[in-house]
Formats: C-alpha cells, structure tokens, sequence
C-alpha cells in the first residue's frame, strides 16, 4: 500500500559561462558539461516508512569520467521508519538529520529565520528524520535511533562518518613531500560544487565522524532534554592568521553539550537553550509566545553567543547562522482585529562583540518589519510590507589622511506592495511593485524598483497547467538588489536577485495525462539593458541575455 516515486530532471543554463569555453588545460576552468541532472527513487508509506536514493550532476562537473567515473557526483541513500512501534519513535539508517533543541549545537532541518511569520521563532519538529535533499554539506551518514522507553522518557542516539569538503591546507617533510598526518584546514566547504580542478581537491578531502546522545522528559506541557554531540576530524581545522578570525574553531575534535526546554502554562509559551563547548563558552537562547487574547499574539526572544563559543553544526534563531559572536533582543507581534484584516511586526536589535568579515570593530544592528495584510477567503488579498535594516560596516575614511577605515551605517529600505487576485477556481493573478533603497552613512546611495505580473492556472479537471510571470526591474547596481521567489517545478524553488537594469520572464508548464505521470518543462529568460556580460569569473556569461531550461519528469507507481 506504498506510494513510489522517481525523478528525473535536467537543466541548463545558456549561453555557455566562461568556464566552459576555456580550452587551455593549464588554466583553471570546468572539466565538466554545462548539463544538471537530478534523479531521485522513495517510497513511502504514510508518514511510516520511507526509503530512497537521490542523485544529482551539477553544472560543469564530470559525469562517468575524470573524478566521477562512477556517474554523478553526489549520491544520498536512506531509510527511515517512524512510530513503528509505541517505544520506537524514529529508526534512521543511511544518511540522515537530526534536530536538536533551539540549534545551539545540532540543527540541519529546514527552519525559518525572520519573516512574515512574526511569531514563528522557535525551533520545532522532528528530531530524527530521513535526508531527501541535495545539500551535499548539512546531513548525517550512519544511524539513529529514538526510543520512548517509559510513557515520558525519551532517548535518541546517533553516529555518523563521512567525508566532507574543506579547503585542505598541506604541509611538507624534509624530503619535499606532502606530509598527510600534518595536513590542516581552513575553512569548510558548502557549496557542493566540484567544477574545477581546485573544487575538486576540496572534495570529500576530510573524514568527519560524529556521535551523539539526547535524553529527557517529554510531556503534553513540559520537556526538558540534555544534549551531548561530540565531533572528530582527521584533519585539524585552523583559525586564520585574520583578526576577525581569532576566535574562530581550531582543532581536530569538539564536545558541545546543552540542555534546552519548553514549558506551557495557560496561554504563556517559555523555551530555549543552552549550551557549552569545550573550551568552556556559554551560549543561550531563551524564547516566549504569548496568546494575549484572540486577536494579538506576541513573541519574545533573546540571545546570547560569545565569540568564542564553537559548534560544527548550528542553527539557532539569530542573524548569523553560525551561532557565535552575537547577542540581541527580538520582539514580534501578529494583531488580527476582525476576520479581514492582519498586522504583522517585528523589532530586531543586536551587536556582535567582536570582528567580523568586512567590519574591524564590535558592531551593532538593527531591524523592524511591518506588514499590513488584507485578505477575503478564496478571493484576493492585498499586502503592504515595510521592512528597514541598519547595520554598522566598513567605510572609507572620509579623509584622506586618515590611518583606519571607520564604521559607517549602512542602511537597507524595502517597500512592497503585493495583492493576489484569485478569478476563479483555476485562475489567479498576482502583482508586485517593490522599491530598495541603499546607502552607506548617507554616502553611498543606491536605489531600484521591482514591478511584477504572474499568471497562475490551474485547473481542476484538465491535464495542463502553468505559471507565468513578467518583470521588470531597475536598481543602480547588486546593494539595492530586490530578491523575489518564482514558481517552478515540483519541489524546486528559485528565489533569484533581480539587479540592474531589464526585464525577466519564465513560463512554467505541467503536463498530467494520467495519474501516474508527470511532465514539467521551464523557461527564463533575463535581459539585461547596462551589461555587456553577466557574473564575473568562470561563471561570466557574454552578451545581455541569460536563457535558462529545466524539464521534470515524475512516475507515481
């Protein structure tokens, strides 16, 4: 009685990036084609059972050849059973992702940071779960188990070994030669792409084995849960010879332990965490939702990371992801005076006690949201959205003789007006103007414009369906840059920078003919009126115009 399903896409991207085009063997370029290809098998069985594989070829790595002789570049496998049993809640076996606490030191589930969803500042879900995704860098390879062992306590235990991409640094022996038991690294590598000769020294270049334990006490109102996950590398990590980096991990091993948890009383939500790594800093972060009546609720947030706090795999609710060198303050409200109407606001304000990439002093920020909402049931709705960031960066000296760059402030203003127009069951409209306004202490000033049309139909009793939209936009460079998200096919989303001046357009078509098969084509393209080639590097793209294909094909069986 299980569902299958399999996957198989393609896309490209043309004309050719620079990359692709260089022929001399001696200089950095793509070994690979300019082709993407995608395949994905899982079977399913309600919310039960689940096991698959996924592979996937990024554009411009080799394909059965060269590094990857044994097809793609990137394969995943798992198998995951859930609430099999009463004791047995979760059993992951493969690659995997586990969630833990507020994310202060294990997190790799999707979780949202500031948006629309005001109230929405806790870290929830599953903590076991089985890995789908094509994100080469943020998953767990082995095996797991979450076992209820009384009628309120719980234990979870997972272990993991795998190869990750990190920029490898070598040393050399007297004889001139590289010595592996010396060999460092700098930094780790998310990307997942494996292009070019140097991407490919990167990959899979470190051994990363990871051990974990969670055991507390979950009850309807009340849990608590002490966390312990302990990583070792077969490489040592290095800090950086940078200032802003002096704090930065170091080492070949790490131990973070934290306790969090969350208690319900009446209408008042309390949560949160706290953790240690094992050089002895503390980080913690501590929330409340609050249901003040029908109509208003509230949210509270505070956190507090030192510089020198250390963790491999965070994701707690902050402006940074890594969850170190930050402390601030949130406070979020939604107000819902009638059935019709909606208020969404935010206040954000935070400081980072030490150096950071591109500003060379402790700094500090701030940001408020406002959004005003306007809705009738399966008809339209209309919204207008403010939202304004401050934050202290590097500047210039306004004076030449000056021996340091100074703080300047840098602001970033958006302001959108968005309305839905639902026409029938199949038929909707939706339309956008949005405007970003730039400036750095009022010294560097950028401005642009968004305006936007989609059509989107979808009609109940036909096999064809699509989604269109066109755009025009107009900014003065990339810091007033307007990002947007456009539909596309099935479990892809695209959330593009729309830059300059010029116009995009895209044409989604899917294609149903029985219940058993799906087929998706997609069509953008970007024309640019003020460049003369797009992105810069090995992905430079001559001329003004960018054309992207993708096409999908789904069996349901």
């Amino acid at each position: 009685k299980g569902k299958n399903e399999l996957f198989m896409r393609w896309a490209r991207t043309a004309p050719l990036r620079k990359g692709f085009r260089i022929q001399d063997t001696s200089r950095s370029r793509f070994l690979g084609d300019a082709n993407q290809y995608y395949l994905r098998f899982r079977h399913s069985f309600e919310r039960n059972l689940s096991y698959g594989f996924t592979a996937e070829k990024d554009p411009g790595e080799e394909f059965f050849k060269g590094s990857n002789k044994q097809g793609f570049d990137f394969y995943s496998a798992h198998l995951y059973l859930r609430d099999y049993k009463p004791w047995l809640r979760g059993l992951a076996l493969g690659d995997y992702i586990v969630n833990l606490g507020q994310g202060l030191i294990h997190y790799h589930g999707f979780a949202t940071g500031k948006s629309s969803f005001t109230t929405a500042i806790k870290r929830s879900g599953r903590r076991l779960r089985g890995f789908t995704s094509v994100n080469e860098a943020d998953f767990l390879r082995g095996g797991a188990i979450d076992l209820e062992l009384y009628e309120f306590l719980d234990v979870l235990f997972f272990a993991s070994s795998r190869s990750i991409d990190a920029n490898t640094v070598f040393s050399f022996n007297d004889t001139l030669m590289v010595d592996e038991e010396q060999a460092l690294f700098s930094s780790f590598q998310r990307s997942g792409l494996h292009r070019t000769p140097a991407e490919i020294v990167d990959k899979n270049s470190t051994l990363k084995q990871t051990y974990g334990a969670s055991i507390g006490v979950s009850k309807r109102k009340f849990s608590i849960h002490l966390n312990a996950v302990y990583n070792k590398l077969d490489k040592s990590a290095i800090a950086g010879d940078q200032l802003y980096q002096l704090f930065n991990f170091s080492g070949n091993d790490l131990l973070n332990l934290s306790a969090d948890y969350s208690y319900i009383y009446r209408n008042f939500h309390f949560f949160g965490e706290t953790a240690m790594s094992d050089n002895g800093a503390l980080a913690t972060v501590n929330g409340l939702m609050l249901s003040l009546d029908r109509t208003l609720d509230f949210s509270l947030h505070y956190r507090n990371m030192p510089r020198d706090y250390h963790s491999l795999a965070a994701f707690p609710f902050a402006e940074t992801r890594n969850g170190q060198n930050e402390k601030g303050w949130y406070m979020g409200i939604e107000y819902r005076p009638n059935y019709n109407w909606r208020l969404n606001a935010y206040l954000d304000r935070w400081q980072h006690p030490w150096l950071r990439f591109g500003v060379d002093a402790p700094s500090m920020g701030a940001e408020q949201f406002v959004r005003l909402t306007y809705f009738k049931k399966r008809r339209y709705e209309w919204y207008f959205q403010l939202r304004n960031e401050l934050k202290e960066v590097n500047y210039p000296a306004a004076i030449e003789t000056e021996p340091f760059d100074i703080l300047g402030e840098r602001r970033r203003l958006q302001l959108r007006l968005h309305l839905n127009n639902k026409l029938s069951k199949s038929l909707e409209l939706r339309n956008r103007v949005e405007f970003s306004y730039f400036d750095i202490d009022g010294r560097s000033i950028s401005r642009g414009f968004l305006l936007y049309q989609d059509i989107i139909y979808r009609p109940i009793s036909f096999p064809i369906s699509f989604t269109a939209r066109y755009a025009l936009f107009d900014t003065d460079d990339y810091n007033s840059r307007i990002y947007a998200y456009e539909n596309d096919l099935l479990y892809v989303f695209t959330i593009p920078p729309y830059f300059n001046q010029g116009s995009r357009y895209y044409l989604n078509i899917r294609y149903r003919p029985e219940n058993w098969i799906t087929l998706e084509f997609r069509y953008a393209r970007t024309n640019y009126q003020d460049l003369e080639s797009i992105s810069s590097g090995l992905n430079e793209i001559p001329g003004k115009k960018r054309d992207d294909f993708r096409a999908q094909v789904k069996f349901q069986f």
